[in-house]
């Protein structure tokens, strides 16, 4: 009686230690696929962020005394960067 007691306890404890050890392998997957998808983002916003930069410095140099280059929408573009990085900054702080 004690004996089958004990077998029985046996492949409980393995039944659970089997689920957890799924569980892990699961949450592992999750975790690797969330920093897969956070480094995508994060590169596709350097990206994005460098080719901003790009095109702001060729704005700026390509057309020096054009009066393009003054038009205040150029200025506005780099007042909506900075509020975007702003807005990033806070977004990280929380």
């Amino acid at each position: 009686m004690l004996t089958q007691a004990i077998l029985k306890f046996g492949e409980a404890y393995e039944q659970a230690e089997s689920a957890k050890l799924q569980q892990v392998v699961e949450m592992e997957k999750a975790r690797m696929k969330f920093a897969k998808e956070l480094e995508l983002q994060r590169m596709q916003f350097f990206m994005k962020t460098q080719m901003e930069i790009s095109q702001l410095k060729h704005g700026r140099s390509g057309g020096g005394s054009a009066p393009t280059s003054k038009h205040p929408g150029g200025n506005n573009n780099v007042h909506n960067n900075n509020n975007n990085s702003n807005n990033s900054d806070s977004d990280n702080c929380d």
